[in-house]
C-alpha cells in the first residue's frame, strides 16, 4: 500500500486521459512496480488487488502514461472487469497527476471509503482482542 502517495494524491491536478493498452502504457514509461504486483498476487487473494487500467495524458507537451487506478488496496472497490468494461481503450477518463512529477498518476485519488472501513474494523478487532487478553480471569 502506498500510503504516502495516496495521501498526497488528494491535491494532484486533474487532467483528461485516454485509455490505452497496458503494454503501450508500459512502453511509454508508465511507473509500474512489478515486484509489488507479484507480492500482492502471491500473498493476497485476488479481491484484495488494485484494478488495472492503462492511460496516457499530455502535460506541457510531454506525454505520460499510468497504470494505477488507485494507490490503495480496496477489497470492496471496483474489479478489473468492471473498470475495463466501463473504460474501453480509446475512451477518455479523468486522471490525476503530481505536478512535481507527472509520472505519479492515478484515476482515483486519496483513500477510498472502504479503506477507512477496513482500518477501523482492524482497530476494533485489535481492541476487542486486547480486552480479552487483559481481562482478569475468574478463579474456578
Amino acid at each position: 500500500v502506498y500510503v504516502q502517495q495516496a495521501h498526497s494524491s488528494r491535491t494532484w491536478k486533474p487532467i483528461d486521459a485516454r485509455i490505452v493498452t497496458f503494454k503501450s502504457a508500459i512502453a511509454a514509461g508508465a511507473k509500474y512496480d512489478a515486484i509489488d504486483e507479484l507480492l500482492t498476487k502471491i500473498f493476497l487473494p485476488e479481491y484484495f488487488g488494485r484494478p488495472h487500467i492503462a492511460f496516457e495524458f499530455t502535460v506541457d507537451g510531454a506525454t505520460y502514461a499510468g497504470v494505477n487506478y488507485t494507490w490503495t488496496i480496496d477489497p470492496l472497490g471496483p474489479k478489473d472487469e468492471e473498470v475495463q468494461r466501463e473504460h474501453p481503450p480509446g475512451s477518455t477518463i479523468t486522471a490525476y497527476y503530481d505536478p512535481a512529477n507527472p509520472k505519479d498518476c492515478v484515476i482515483e485519488t486519496g483513500f477510498g471509503a472502504h479503506f477507512y472501513i477496513v482500518v477501523i474494523g482492524a482497530i476494533v478487532l485489535f481492541c476487542i482482542g486486547m480486552y480479552i487478553i487483559q481481562k482478569p480471569r475468574e478463579l474456578i
